[in-house]
């Protein structure tokens, strides 16, 4: 992520590289379209994705106070 960031591939526009890329077909037009136009909106869909799969993480591997198997046979 950082070195697309950095690398200075960022809405540079080529005609050649799309023209090149419409040639190859469609996914390789899809690709050189998100990673020169759509630079931005794809890294932060990437960010919400990872937040996203990080916080389901957290959330199923905490305990819960009310859980059955906390509470004692007795009580319930």
């Amino acid at each position: 992520m950082a070195l697309t960031l950095v690398g200075g591939r960022i809405g540079n526009g080529d005609p050649a590289r799309r023209d090149a890329a419409a040639g190859a077909g469609n996914t390789a037009a899809l690709g050189a379209l998100v990673y020169t136009q759509y630079v931005y909106p794809f890294e932060i869909a990437a960010v919400i994705l990872l937040v996203a799969i990080i916080a389901a993480i957290a959330l199923t591997h905490r305990t819960r106070r009310d859980s059955a198997s906390t509470r004692s046979p007795a009580t319930r």
